[in-house]
């Protein structure tokens, strides 16, 4: 019945299930947008931007589907102004059950509803009129002015943030909490674009089979077990464990919660990625992770431990080739310029090496698999 009442609105139905719908509604609302502003289609499109509910405190991430047109749009402010001891319809989490709220609604004698109207906003910017990241910028701009007419912050999270909390709450013991399990998704999308909805909650049923504290937060001597150093996994000493946990623990608080956790693998898992950009990111984590002393630059005693990893059954003298080769400059000393240069380079069969130093932590339970 619901469905039915809402065709006669000629609504854009979205299938979040379906990975192609993201692309088809976004066809969908440029090809209306564009035939309201030939005049051809009366109706404009209507469009709450978030993708999503929240409690009203913030503004979260405008998406950037009604943005992509790149036309100018007509914000509308909706709120719903209560007293103390009634009921505000906001769903978020925790909240009422949506059932519980439309009860509770009915209840009140009467609901009142505040509609507040915008300038209109246009592309100004010539950055905004790109293809991209044109809609992106308009889109934070918009969102800019509804959060100065509220008088309310504006955030980068997101409905995929909503989903990764609603995922969280349903995998954790009762009683326990999940550390940043709000993270900031598209933040994280815009350095590491690879990265999907799917992804990261693989990484999210990851983290909590590792993570045993109610805080929710993964010790270093959890992380230390899940790589299995000098056991499972003898490509990792000790040293090095703590070193890519410490550049892991991005605020120094010797835990790693969900984001950083997320952050972290992330990177090391981009190894399939096409981007240049995203291969340079994890070979510099990795030559990080093996350049304990923290200085830049390896020796080549310090520096065989990283070439072993890449090249597990040579002798010491191939190895002493290898690092020449990649020792530009003829200083003795292999900085991380110089091994990006050389592992781009050769990237098949240094990535073929390198992912079993990681798989402990990236593989198991299909984490960005």
């Amino acid at each position: 019945l619901f469905g039915s009442l809402a065709k006669v609105f000629l609504p854009i139905f979205v299938d979040r299930a379906n990975p192609e719908s993201r692309d088809l509604v976004k066809h969908e609302i440029e090809s209306r947008a564009n035939a309201v502003a030939d005049g051809v289609f009366r109706s404009p499109v209507f469009l709450f931007p978030e993708g999503t509910v929240t409690n009203g405190t913030s503004i979260i991430t405008f998406k950037t589907g009604a943005f992509s047109p790149r036309l100018p749009v007509q914000p509308l402010l909706v709120q719903f102004p209560h007293t103390p001891g009634h009921i505000h319809p906001s769903w978020g989490i925790p909240s009422p059950s949506l059932g519980e709220i439309f009860f509770r609604l009915m209840c009140e004698p009467y609901n009142r509803c505040r509609l507040t109207w915008l300038p209109v906003a246009a592309p100004l910017d010539p950055q905004e009129k790109t293809e991209w990241p044109g809609p992106k910028l308009y889109a934070n701009r918009v969102q800019s002015m509804f959060s100065d007419a509220l008088g309310t912050p504006s955030t980068q999270y997101s409905f995929e943030d909503v989903r990764l909390m609603q995922e969280a709450s349903k995998i954790l013991p009762k009683g326990h909490v999940m550390g940043g399990a709000a993270v900031g998704f598209k933040e994280i999308q815009n350095v590491i674009s690879d990265i999907d909805l799917k992804d990261a909650t693989a990484c999210l049923k990851r983290f909590q089979s590792l993570a045993k504290t109610k805080e929710g937060e993964l010790t270093y001597e959890e992380f230390e077990e899940a790589m299995g150093v000098n056991g499972a996994n003898p490509l990792l000493t000790y040293e090095e464990c703590r070193r890519m946990f410490d550049l892991m623990d991005d605020d120094n608080s010797g835990r790693l919660e969900f984001r950083e956790f997320l952050v972290g693998v992330s990177h090391i898992q981009v190894v399939n990625s096409e981007s240049p950009q995203a291969l340079k990111g994890v070979l510099k984590f990795c030559f990080k992770i093996y350049d304990t002393e923290g200085n830049g630059q390896m020796d080549f005693e310090h520096a065989k431990r990283i070439l072993r990893v890449m090249n597990p059954e040579v002798a010491d003298d191939a190895l002493k080739n290898t690092f020449d080769e990649m020792d530009k400059n003829s200083d003795h000393m292999l900085d991380e310029d110089e091994f990006v240069t050389w592992a781009v380079d050769h990237q098949q069969e240094v990535f073929e090496h390198l992912k079993f130093v990681f798989a402990p932590i990236v593989e198991d339970e299909n984490c960005l698999k």
